[in-house]
């Protein structure tokens, strides 16, 4: 009978997670003509996980079976934005290191 109860519990937090998820997912998908976001799946991860954090912090915690629940929210929420961040910098370098290279090419192409 505990086993059950766990178990139905458990079903409520997952619930909510998802229910959040797909409220933060259609907020995002809302805002992203405004956005101009480009196509790429890590472009969704920083809106989404911002609205899902926020979603999380206001969230009533009788919706959670147990309080700290809606911090497995906030943190896959810090997760995506995490993410976000490493893809860009990660793209950002790659330009720099192109411009570097395209640079260098043209002042040894200048010295020739």
């Amino acid at each position: 009978m505990k086993l059950n109860a766990l178990l139905w519990r458990f079903s409520l937090t997952l619930y909510a997670l998802l229910g959040y998820a797909l409220v933060a997912l259609v907020v995002t998908l809302f805002v992203r003509p405004f956005l101009n976001i480009e196509r790429s799946i890590f472009a969704y991860f920083a809106p989404f996980g911002l609205i899902y954090i926020v979603l999380m912090f206001f969230a009533p915690t009788n919706n959670f079976s147990s309080g700290w629940h809606r911090y497995i929210g906030i943190t896959i929420g810090v997760l995506l934005l995490l993410l976000f961040y490493l893809k860009v910098r990660s793209y950002v370098n790659k330009k720099k290191y192109e411009e570097e290279m395209a640079r260098a090419a043209m002042e040894e192409a200048e010295n020739s």
